[in-house]
C-alpha cells in the first residue's frame, strides 16, 4: 500500500535490523515493546473512558475496559470533545470513533493518524521508502 498524501500524527521509523517488517520491534531507545508497554495511541471520552487504542503490538482495540489501556503513549492521546462524544453511538465502532475526533479530516483529506515507513536510513539498515504499516483514518490498519 502506498502512504496518503500525508499523516496527522507524522511519519515514524518503522525499520528493524532483523529484517522483519513489524515497526514495533524497531531497535531504538524509544521502542514500545520495551518494559513496560505502551499504547502507541490512544483517543479519549471526555471523561477519561479510552474509546480506541492501538496496542503496543499494533492491535486497535474499542470500547477499551478500565485498566486495559496504558496511562502514557508513544504517539499521542486524543481527547475527543464533549459534543462529538455524544454523537457517537453506545458502542461505537472504530470509523465512528474516527469520524468524530477528527470530522475534516474523515469527512475530506482522509489522511493516514499514523505511519511507520522506513525511509531513514541508520547504521544497520539502508532507507527503502516504503510503508511498513499505518493506521488509517477510519481507525483500521494497513500494512506494506
Amino acid at each position: 500500500m502506498a502512504f496518503t498524501n500525508g499523516s496527522l500524527y507524522g511519519k515514524l521509523d518503522g525499520q528493524t535490523v532483523s529484517g522483519n517488517n513489524n515497526p514495533f520491534n524497531a531497535c531504538n531507545a524509544t521502542n514500545p515493546n520495551q518494559q513496560p508497554a505502551k499504547d502507541v495511541f490512544q483517543i479519549l471520552a471526555p471523561g477519561g473512558a479510552c474509546l480506541l487504542q492501538v496496542t503496543a503490538a499494533g492491535v486497535v482495540n474499542t470500547n477499551v475496559a478500565a485498566g486495559s489501556f496504558t496511562p502514557d503513549v508513544v504517539v499521542a492521546k486524543v481527547q475527543m470533545v464533549i459534543t462529538a462524544y455524544n454523537s457517537l453511538p453506545a458502542s461505537p465502532t472504530a470509523a465512528q470513533i474516527c469520524a468524530a475526533a477528527f470530522p475534516q479530516n474523515y469527512n475530506n483529506q482522509k489522511l493516514d493518524l499514523i505511519q511507520y515507513e522506513s525511509d531513514i536510513a541508520t547504521i544497520n539498515v539502508q532507507g527503502g521508502g516504503f510503508v511498513v504499516w499505518r493506521l488509517l483514518y477510519n481507525g483500521s490498519t494497513a500494512t506494506s
